[in-house]
């Protein structure tokens, strides 16, 4: 849970790799971050539950977009190969791309109509200066949907560099097709004036799972596709990003875009999916902001930002199905295509001031005004899965462009009564238009009896307010249809239906140790409380074969969304990061989640897809006889539950792990490196868990790809 804590002004700055091999473990804590609580802070000084990934991890490790990073990081359950989202994400037990916020410099990427936010290979991070990991509720600070925990990736600040002139790029390419290429330039032309921009294409063909032995999914199904549909497994990514940002003294202007691009099939059942291209899922997020900050002589800091953000989801986004499942007939299939699209202005203004040495406090108002086309707008609308584009894009437009306007004010203070304790309090209010209002506290106590020890309690709280996605959310099967909160109301089958917002209280204690310069272990406990969680149901009130399904004109079950309950998910974490020499780094994490969800009749389940029992151990050696930088990563997952009591008649999946490797070559010359990454290097077989009740349209499990890799080379200049 993050916290407003005092830090210290000589802050450790990471100039190249020579400097950070000369460092400390406890020179490392010291670097600040910023996405904790909308000001610089040192490290040591926040909560064990923020992990950060500098630059040169990032390098020596491989890793070239988030989804790469994540796989590495503690706390983490992911579902690979997940179609629309790339991967599917539970983050300390609490499952959905929807309920933890990814920010650029502090800025929200997630769509403001709450769809989900698309991964894959779509937000590069290769020139970022670091990765904050954020775990934990946050709206005190963000407000909603920082529910399980926040991912900032913040780019430098070139002003600060000592260096005037920075180009490089990199091109790599490997398995399944894979073309990987991005380039960095950045320009300090005087003490006042800096750019710095990037961009980056992903292209592969994707995975190809025709011929895997297994006796879940039968991917050799794609081989009998009748013509003109190709018979062959096609789910292609064409992903990219760009990032540009200049500063003249305390004003910058900036711009990120991000664009998914990938396979909309997978994780779906082969009899009733069609594996070919046309079967996407594309977005675009462009996020353009301007910021002034003016420091004072006292301390205090102010700081105005507006920004724009749109998303949009591709016109050309469908789930292309068969009619009948496992008839593969070319002229009996159907397309359901999606819209969806949101325009965001936001301004925040704060103000941050340093009082003394024992308090201190940051305050803020925020206003942010949206219009939302929701994502189910062409079924709501039209009455039928039809294209947005023409006429219908008009009509729907005219009828379900759907405004909010937010205004905000939060604030918190850091008091310290004596020099080992630190006490954190802080809350937001939010009014929307939408929901009215939310009030969300946290507060923190943060004890330090020595210089190498840290003893922390945090309380936090968030919220969701249900999203336009699952209020319109609505489609059709031959056996069954998913219909919206509007069509719920408006067709008098529950006039007076509405969905309340989804809550969390987390309670979290941890203890941080350093044992000399070079060896550091934190563990951790945390309870999570979820309630008026929202999930998919059958129609309580209503019998099976009760609902008319207008998209094949006959009678059906229902689905729609509710507050089907609570959640109940109780963890703890452990972390040891050693320096064994100058240049070897070794480190292991351990997390243990038990997530239990409760429903509103006294059921109670485990929640799938997120194992009990989760180890990663990793070393970094550079510069190995002068050239060669090895990085080893081992990930481990225990058993863990499946819905789908047909095929697992325990409910219990088994788990797997896998082995990874990167490699890099440097100082052959001081203009370039190369490098080679090899992913499961043991080939294992590895099955994920498969989406939300792992049956019916979906595969109990997804299947992983075997041994891949990818081998490049990556130039600098530097002046």
């Amino acid at each position: 849970m993050p916290n407003f804590l005092i830090g210290q002004e000589d802050s450790t700055k990471v100039d190249d790799m020579s400097d950070l091999l000369d460092l400390s473990l406890g020179d490392l804590m010291n670097i600040e971050v910023s996405g904790v609580s909308r000001y610089a802070q040192n490290l040591s000084d926040v909560p064990n539950s923020i992990q950060v990934i500098s630059q040169q991890q990032i390098a020596d490790r491989g890793y070239n977009d988030l989804s790469d990073l994540l796989k590495d990081v503690q706390g983490f359950d992911i579902t690979s190969n997940a179609g629309q989202f790339g991967e599917f994400y539970s983050f300390r037990g609490i499952a959905g791309n929807d309920r933890f916020l990814v920010l650029v410099n502090g800025h929200k990427l997630n769509p403001a109509s709450g769809t989900y936010i698309s991964i894959g290979n779509s937000i590069s991070i290769r020139y970022a200066e670091r990765i904050e990991i954020i775990s934990g509720p946050a709206s005190a600070v963000y407000g909603a949907d920082a529910f399980s925990g926040i991912i900032n990736i913040v780019f430098k600040d070139i002003a600060s560099e000592d260096k005037n002139t920075n180009i490089s790029g990199y091109i790599n390419y490997g398995s399944l097709n894979t073309i990987d290429g991005a380039f960095n330039a950045s320009v300090k032309v005087n003490n006042d004036f800096s750019i710095n921009t990037s961009a980056r294409i992903y292209k592969s063909d994707g995975p190809n799972f025709i011929g895997t032995d297994s006796k879940y999914y039968d991917y050799d199904l794609i081989k009998d596709y009748p013509s003109p549909l190709t018979d062959n497994f096609e789910q292609p990514t064409f992903d990219h990003n760009i990032y540009f940002n200049a500063k003249y003294k305390n004003f910058s202007i900036n711009y990120f875009r991000q664009q998914f691009d990938e396979g909309n099939a997978l994780s779906f059942d082969p009899l009733i999916y069609i594996y070919n291209k046309d079967n996407k899922w594309k977005t675009s997020t462009d996020i353009f902001w301007a910021d002034y900050e003016i420091k004072f002589n006292n301390d205090g800091n102010l700081k105005f930002d507006v920004s724009y953000k749109r998303h949009i989801q591709d016109n050309n986004t469908i789930y292309y199905k068969w009619n009948i499942p496992g008839v593969f007939d070319a002229d009996e299939t159907y397309k359901q295509f999606m819209t969806g699209k949101d325009n965001s202005i936001q301004a925040v203004l704060t103000y941050n001031q340093l009082i003394s040495d024992k308090f201190q406090f940051i305050a803020g108002i925020e206003n942010e005004y949206t219009t939302s086309v929701p994502p189910y707008a062409n079924d709501e609308v039209l009455g039928y899965s039809s294209k947005y584009e023409g006429e219908n894009a008009k009509q729907i437009d005219e009828e379900l462009t759907i405004t909010e306007n937010r205004v905000s004010g939060f604030g918190q203070f850091v008091y310290s009564p004596i020099k080992y304790i630190n006490i954190t309090f802080g809350a937001r209010y939010d009014y929307s238009t939408r929901y009215k209002g939310v009030f969300n506290p946290r507060a923190g106590i943060i004890i330090s009896p020595t210089n190498s020890t840290k003893i922390k309690f945090i309380y936090g709280r968030a919220f969701q307010s249900p999203s336009l996605f699952v209020q319109y959310e609505q489609w059709g099967a031959p056996d069954i249809a998913f219909i919206s909160t509007a069509e719920i109301r408006n067709r008098d089958i529950d006039p007076n239906w509405e969905l309340k917002n989804q809550i969390v209280n987390s309670y979290e204690a941890s203890l941080t140790q350093k044992i000399g310069k070079n060896l550091e272990f934190k563990i951790g406990a945390f309870y999570n409380d979820l309630t008026n969680l929202i999930e998919r149901n059958l129609f309580a009130a209503y019998p099976v074969d009760s609902v008319y399904n207008k998209y094949f004109d006959n009678y059906t079950s229902g689905l729609r969304n509710e507050n089907i309950g609570s959640q109940k998910i109780i963890g703890g974490d452990f972390s040891l990061n050693a320096k064994i020499s100058k240049n070897i780094i070794l480190y292991t994490y351990y997390s243990y989640t038990d997530a239990v969800s409760v429903l509103n009749n006294g059921d109670e389940t485990k929640i799938p897809r997120i194992a009990d029992h989760k180890v990663w151990i990793g070393v970094t050696a550079q510069n190995l006889f002068n050239y060669l930088t090895i990085s080893p990563r081992l990930r481990w997952s225990s058993d863990m539950y499946n819905a789908n009591a047909t095929i697992f008649s325990d409910n219990i999946q088994p788990g797997f792990y896998t082995l990874d490797l990167n490699l890099s070559v440097n100082n052959l010359s001081k203009y370039f490196r190369i490098y080679a990454n090899f992913e499961n290097i043991t080939d294992e077989k590895q099955e994920h868990g498969g989406l939300y009740d792992q049956t019916g349209v979906y595969t109990a499990v997804i299947p992983q790809q075997g041994f891949t890799f990818r081998a490049g080379i990556e130039v600098f200049f530097n002046k």
